[in-house]
């Protein structure tokens, strides 16, 4: 009996002490493991996220927005922001704060002594060296006045001598880890005293391990379930930061005396759109353009910002101003640079687009439309003036595009518009509004005043889509001369 017990004290002493050893290792490993690859995915996060903000910058300061236009913007962009876990500043190359959402940090210059950062392959400088170097760079880094630690990437912004910064605070993560090292640790002790327990019943220490194992694929699950929230949080605050940025960059157009109303009804289907306008007055003529990118969301966002750069290559900087003209370069510029050859299989991107160009001395119109057309209403006629049937991209029959051209009289009501709005589901039979219903609409209401206008557009969708959700992004222009 004695060499029984002494055969089960020995058990129960061996197991145990083997699971708290393999145990201890095997979470001791893996959490560095998960440790280290947070970190190098958080410094590719960090990395796309200040590249991305960088190009946005250099983006508006080739338009031609002052760079302490573009400064004040950005900083614009960050106040309120919340400093805890993630946020963007700027630095320029002396190791001056220029941005931050604390504006009490601006102007406060980096020492030696501040921080040091910690590089993939550790290399270890100060952060002041890497501001300095003036180059596109990033790692761990650790601020020895508040024993703080982040992920920081600067990305330089191209022409200027600023450099953006993504941080990410690392502390609340690496103490979630810690402790989940230490629960998980307690818990193979644990685990490891049951085992021994029931190791003389093998029935139930088979059972017993089964349940650990489920117990242990739960908690495993839970964990990722918790990192995947926390990632959409993050993508989603960034988008909304990408939004808040698209948004500065169509502004409410100042008109002169020419345009006597106008308004602009702009609605994304998600936070950021496809769908964008570019108004601009060159010389005595004023540009008005609708533009429908593939697809909504992030992808037409990017489309979309690809076409206000092109813009204003082709419009403000090269003053190409016949409608035709510049949706003929357009188009070759979208071909080249999306590599569009025609293959079988390849991506279609384009826009569809309505341009139009306002002579403020003659009073007259020029018009040329890919796929959207121009509504005109004059005592109370439309005047339906068609598109070419093709998009501003790779076509199978490409034709140069037409212009068409209109002398204004006072009080006409012109309007330009993506087909967000006449491809809506609604109504009582849910079909879609379409065009004759969206002219009725614009004809009882073409006489009131632009305001007015903008406000019953937006009543009426509302009222039509009733719980549907918006299938595309929405933009219409109004303009009465």
């Amino acid at each position: 009996m004695l060499r029984k017990y002494n055969l089960y004290i020995y058990t129960f002493l061996a197991v145990s002490l083997t699971v708290f050893i393999i145990g201890y290792i095997g979470v001791s490993m893996s959490l560095n493991i998960v440790q280290d690859r947070y970190l190098k995915l958080q410094l590719d996060v960090n990395r796309q996220y200040a590249q991305s903000m960088a190009k946005i910058l250099e983006a508006e300061l080739e338009a031609g927005i002052p760079a302490e236009v573009v400064k004040q913007r950005f900083q614009s962009g960050l106040e309120g922001t919340e400093t805890e876990k993630s946020f963007l500043c700027m630095f320029n190359k002396e190791g001056v704060e220029l941005c931050h959402p604390d504006t009490s940090k601006i102007g406060q210059v980096i020492d030696d002594d501040n921080s040091t950062v910690l590089k993939l392959g550790n290399e270890q400088n100060t952060f002041r060296e890497m501001l300095l170097s003036g180059t596109e760079n990033g790692g761990l880094r650790k601020i020895k006045h508040n024993n703080r630690s982040e992920v920081v990437y600067l990305a330089p912004v191209a022409g200027t001598d600023w450099l953006v910064a993504s941080h990410e605070n690392t502390a609340e993560v690496l103490k979630y880890i810690k402790n989940f090292r230490k629960n998980l640790i307690l818990g193979f002790i644990g685990f490891g005293l049951m085992i021994a327990v029931v190791a003389t019943i093998l029935a139930r220490m088979i059972s017993r391990k089964h349940e650990k194992k489920i117990e242990f694929q739960k908690n495993e699950i839970e964990l990722q379930h918790d990192v995947i929230e926390k990632k959409n949080a993050e993508i989603t605050s960034s988008i909304n930061y990408a939004s808040r940025i698209q948004t500065a960059l169509h502004p409410e157009p100042k008109l002169p005396d020419f345009i006597t109303e106008h308004f602009v009804f702009w609605k994304p289907r998600d936070i950021v759109s496809g769908d964008f306008y570019w108004i601009r007055q060159v010389g005595t003529k004023i540009v008005f353009v609708a533009a429908d990118s593939t697809g909504h969301g992030i992808p037409g966002a990017f489309m979309s910002m690809l076409g206000v750069s092109f813009f204003n290559d082709i419009i403000w900087r090269r003053k190409i101003l016949k409608p035709a003209d510049v949706l003929n370069e357009l188009r070759q510029q979208v071909k080249e640079s999306l590599h569009q050859t025609g293959n079988l299989g390849e991506q279609k991107d384009g826009m569809d687009i309505a341009i139009c160009v306002f002579d403020m001395e003659t009073r007259s119109l020029e018009y040329a439309g890919a796929h959207n057309p121009l509504y005109l209403f004059r005592n109370g006629i439309l005047l339906d003036y068609k598109a070419d049937r093709m998009p501003v991209g790779i076509h199978k029959r490409e034709t140069p595009f037409r212009d068409q051209l209109i002398q204004l009289e006072k009080n006409d009501m012109l309007y330009i518009f993506t087909d967000g709005y006449v491809d809506q589901f609604g109504g009582i039979d849910n079909e879609k509004l379409k065009s004759k219903r969206f002219k009725d609409l614009l004809l009882s209401i073409s006489s009131l005043p632009t305001a007015k206008q903008k406000q019953q557009i937006g009543d009426f969708l509302q009222i039509w889509r009733g719980d549907n959700e918006q299938v595309d992004d929405i933009l219409i222009i109004g303009i009465r001369v």
